[in-house]
């Protein structure tokens, strides 16, 4: 039986602010408004709550299995308070009104904005909604703009705005703003800064803290915070999920918040990922809560650490040679991507560490070998490829065809023809759009030559991704 779906979301900046958004007068409201309502009265209801999530992004919890659940037929109609709870981005809600929602039979209701898809004429796409979700848009880019500000104010006035602290420490009860040393863990973090003063490798101080069974830092996290997540790693009977590794080891020894400092403003968020700033744009308070160890011994981890890495480093593979393929290799038996290994015989290996720590025997395969097949492949497609169409011409197409996508959805505006026509043609004139954007965009790849050799951008252009088996054959897969 289908149901009606009340969505109800309210962002970490709302919290706190405006009573009028809070998760329960939303619940309130949308429960009244279908009490009212004839309509639905016999259908059951299902609530998708995202508390603390922001309406810029589909990435919401709720908002997923919400989707989900529409698409498998179990909801038949989505009621929200209006609609800047279900989506800020006025273009993607607009998809959602004019195209997906229609298609599956979904009706859609803002409350407040007194849209209701069954008695709309043009699904969401008039003028008014159009206008009121661009200034949903705006909206949510200026609060957004807002919160980043308070929060840079606070964070350079030294509270702490993480919300769970670094290992070895905890909330400080009487100011959430603060840390504090945790009895339990901040002994484990003196004593690996200690381990490796005396000399001892990351590497033999994970093996040391395993074979002790020292509580991980992702067994604290969920005993604080009772947080549930999964790693990418295969896992066998004899694997545990939580352990050391060489890696949490040296994050820890290159945490500068073990010698009391409080750094903030290291990543930034470009088209929806996280991305680690310049070095240079990090900012810094000392002394800013209690050490675990002194700055002299944080200062002596790292020349130690620098020590090691600069003997290792004497024969890694060259930054150019690291970077050609860089997580464009994957392993065919687990899916991970592989690593490039020390120089051997003069010529670097791709393996994968995944399954040589699981004793899986796999056999290594060489870059040059990647590389050299993907030259020539490039060089063969590039010397059969002739094109009658110059770039001028695919330009001039795709504007035409704009602008025969707008006289179609005028001539449906005007109801000269039927919606199902305007869809079809819509989607017709869609897929023209695409082709063309392919051609552009092949056209605009690189030409190289054997003399030229492979570059980044090259292989970024035409590669997909290398597939490598056990047997150290490989299959590269062309975009």
């Amino acid at each position: 039986m289908s149901k009606i779906a009340l969505y109800l979301r309210l962002s970490v900046e709302e919290h706190g602010t405006d009573e009028s958004n809070s998760i329960t007068n939303q619940r309130y409201l949308l429960n009244a408004f279908l009490d009212q309502t004839t309509d639905y009265q016999s259908f059951q209801r299902e609530e998708f709550v995202d508390d603390g999530f922001s309406g810029t992004s589909t990435n919401r919890p709720a908002f997923q299995r919400l989707m989900t659940a529409v698409k498998s037929g179990d909801i038949c109609c989505i009621i929200v308070k209006d609609f800047s709870r279900f989506m800020r981005d006025y273009l993607e809600l607009g998809n959602y009104l004019e195209n997906i929602f229609p298609f599956l039979g979904v009706r859609f209701i803002a409350v407040n904005d007194q849209y209701d898809s069954l008695t709309s004429d043009n699904n969401g796409i008039e003028m008014d909604v159009s206008f009121r979700n661009l200034l949903n848009d705006f909206y949510a880019k200026d609060v957004s703009e807002k919160v980043k500000s308070a929060m840079n104010t606070m964070k350079r006035s030294g509270k702490n705005m993480s919300w769970l602290p670094p290992f070895g420490y905890l909330k400080d009860p009487n100011d959430r703003f603060k840390i504090a040393p945790d009895e339990a863990t901040a002994p484990i973090v003196q004593r690996i800064f200690r381990l490796c003063i005396e000399g001892m490798g990351t590497h033999c101080i994970a093996k040391l803290l395993n074979e002790e069974n020292t509580i991980t830092p992702a067994e604290r996290k969920m005993q604080v915070s009772q947080a549930r997540y999964q790693k990418s790693i295969i896992l066998t009977e004899e694997q545990q999920r939580n352990i050391w590794t060489k890696n949490s080891v040296r994050q820890i020894l290159k945490n500068e918040a073990y010698k009391g400092t409080y750094l903030f403003n290291t990543r930034t968020y470009i088209g929806g990922k996280h991305v680690k700033r310049p070095e240079s744009e990090w900012e810094r308070i000392e002394n800013n809560h209690e050490p675990l160890i002194s700055v002299d011994e944080f200062e002596q981890a790292q020349q130690v650490m620098a020590s090691r890495f600069t003997k290792r480093s004497s024969k890694a593979p060259t930054k150019e040679q690291d970077n050609l393929l860089r997580g464009l290799v994957i392993c065919e038996h687990c899916g991970h991507r592989l690593l490039l290994s020390k120089p051997h015989n003069d010529y670097h290996y791709f393996h994968c560490r995944y399954c040589k720590s699981q004793a899986h025997q796999m056999t290594s395969c060489r870059l040059d070998k990647i590389a050299q097949t993907i030259l020539e492949t490039i060089e063969q497609d590039m010397a059969s490829h002739t094109t009658t169409c110059s770039k001028t011409t695919f330009t001039y197409d795709k504007e035409r065809l704009k602008q025969e996508k707008l006289s179609y959805y005028q001539v449906y505006k005007e109801n000269k023809i039927s919606r199902e026509d305007y869809i079809t043609k819509k989607e017709e004139i869609d897929a023209r759009l695409v082709e063309l954007d392919i051609n552009l965009s092949t056209m605009d790849k690189p030409h190289v030559s054997v003399t030229q050799g492979l570059t980044r951008a090259i292989v970024e252009s035409h590669v997909e991704k290398v597939i490598v088996d056990c047997l150290g054959f490989y299959k590269i897969i062309y975009k």
